[in-house]
């Protein structure tokens, strides 16, 4: 990697880190949404996470889309990262919403 694209690598690294690292956005949110995002971090799809919560494929699509706006990410996997990184802000240990998976589940 040449110094040009070293240097655009660590300015798209330090974007990224800034983003999920801003949980402001985590107050907007529903506990549903939590629920949905919390499964986003552990990395299911649209489909898992709809089968996990019950609700249908394009419910959970739904929900992403709104989380991912609320957070103001870019993405999905922004706002999975988000959650892997901050899960004990999302699920403060015994305050979980109903449903919600904690790391022990």
């Amino acid at each position: 990697m040449d110094a040009k694209s070293h240097a655009a690598c660590r300015c798209e690294c330090a974007l990224l880190q800034g983003a999920v690292n801003d949980v402001r956005g985590f107050a907007k949110l529903t506990d549903r949404e939590r629920q949905v995002l919390t499964l986003l971090g552990q990395g299911l799809a649209n489909r898992l996470i709809a089968r996990r919560l019950g609700i249908v494929e394009r419910t959970a699509k739904a929900h992403v889309s709104s989380i991912v706006e609320k957070l103001g990410v870019s993405s999905r996997l922004e706002a999975g990262l988000m959650a892997h990184l901050h899960h004990e802000l999302l699920c403060p240990a015994g305050h979980c919403p109903e449903g919600h998976l904690t790391n022990d589940q």
